[in-house]
């Protein structure tokens, strides 16, 4: 089966006479790779923040009186699967992310507790944010399967 997967982003073209009109980067093999190892090694932790999501519903069905304290629980969780894309190479956790990762950063935590979505389908956040992270000038991500 032969499939085309576009990766990069099209971007509209300012000024331009038609509406359609835009102009695409497309990501180099080695950015394709890199947050494709990356996104594979770490899945692990996003498994692990399933889970820990689930265990807060879990107790919080069971004793509906307990004293909430959201999804607290869950942040190491996600500072260890942001420490594994950034292959620790950019601060301990996602609050030490360098400012062009943040946004992609927060839609990624905002898609997995404020609007509840499965791990896997907020991951798209996370691939954002190695790719920010890798168009760093001077990047110190790798490519580690040489």
């Amino acid at each position: 089966m032969n499939r085309f997967f576009f990766t990069g982003q099209a971007t509209p073209l300012e000024n331009s006479e038609f509406d359609d009109e835009y102009t695409l980067k497309v990501p180099s093999e080695d950015e394709v790779r890199i947050v494709a190892i990356r996104l594979r090694n770490c899945q692990y932790y996003l498994t692990g923040i399933d889970v820990c999501r689930e265990k807060i519903f879990r107790k919080h069905v069971e004793d509906e009186k307990a004293t909430p304290n959201g999804f607290l629980p869950c942040k190491p969780l996600v500072d260890s699967y942001y420490y594994c894309i950034s292959q620790g190479q950019y601060g301990q956790s996602v609050s030490d992310s360098p400012a062009e990762a943040q946004e992609n950063l927060s839609k990624f935590q905002s898609c997995l507790f404020n609007k509840l979505n499965p791990a896997n389908y907020c991951k798209g956040f996370a691939s954002k944010a190695v790719r920010d992270l890798y168009h760093l000038p001077g990047t110190k991500i790798k490519d580690t399967t040489i």
